[in-house]
């Protein structure tokens, strides 16, 4: 269990709202609530000084008791929450990352974003390290269940396509056969939000010859790796583009 005699920690801060603060953070993995004895092992702190912390948390909606004696977050975290959403504009978080993740692949990137059936270029960092190019204008459309994006947006937010539940399982998809850009391949994966719904979907295209079976792997990583960074950025749970990461071969061995 932690020391209750500082006053301060180590690196300046107040204990005290360090403590706090480790309280809220033991619901990060999604449990909606909490027994004292499991708060109390997930925290490390005394029964004791977890009860007095509480009355605090409590008095500003950011925990509340239940009558049954176990603890959920108050309604003021959510509001702080909204405040917080609506502070930036979602461009400010996108364009740095897809110019990060064009830098790094050589290749174009696109933001989409569902309206109806539609699937709508919300943003796009066009690539320049290759004479021949995968080019889009903002604001173009296309129907929602076509190419790699279409997949991941009709996986993510309803209306569902059919075998929805896979393919947000496998959190990246792509797309290599008829496609409306000829002699083009794209790749996407989606972007969360702090609601746990779907954001938008990050693509990367290019020419065919630059997404062949070697250059996937390489691809496919900085994409999803770029997903859970503006995932993370916008207070998303970045988890399934973590997994996914880790069992890379798992999807690109189905195309």
């Amino acid at each position: 269990m932690k020391d209750e005699g500082e006053n301060a920690t180590n690196h300046g801060g107040v204990a005290a709202v360090d403590r706090a603060l480790s309280i809220l953070a033991a619901f990060e993995d999604g449990t909606q609530q909490l027994e004292l004895a499991e708060l109390a092992r997930r925290t490390r702190l005394y029964k004791s000084t977890l009860l007095r912390l509480a009355v605090s948390l409590e008095r500003g909606g950011m925990l509340r008791r239940g009558a049954d004696g176990a603890f959920r977050l108050g309604p003021t975290l959510f509001r702080l929450g909204t405040l917080y959403r609506d502070s930036f504009d979602l461009r400010d978080l996108a364009v740095p990352v897809m110019q990060h993740l064009a830098d790094r692949t050589g290749e174009s990137v696109s933001f989409y974003v569902r309206e109806g059936d539609k699937r709508i270029c919300l943003f796009r960092v066009h690539a320049t390290q290759h004479r021949l190019l995968h080019y889009l204008r903002p604001g173009t459309e296309f129907p929602a269940t076509t190419g790699a994006a279409g997949k991941v947006i009709t996986a993510w937010s309803e209306p569902y396509a059919e075998g929805a539940e896979q393919r947000r399982e496998q959190v990246l998809t792509l797309s290599v056969e008829g496609r409306t850009i000829a002699d083009s391949n794209a790749m996407s994966v989606p972007v969360l939000d702090a609601d746990r719904s779907l954001a938008g979907a990050m693509s990367l295209a290019g020419p065919a010859l630059r997404f062949g079976e070697a250059e996937r792997p390489a691809l496919a990583a900085a994409l999803l790796e770029a997903g859970a960074e503006l995932t993370r950025l916008l207070g998303g749970d970045a988890t399934p583009h973590e997994h996914r990461l880790d069992n890379l071969d798992e999807v690109l061995g189905q195309v």
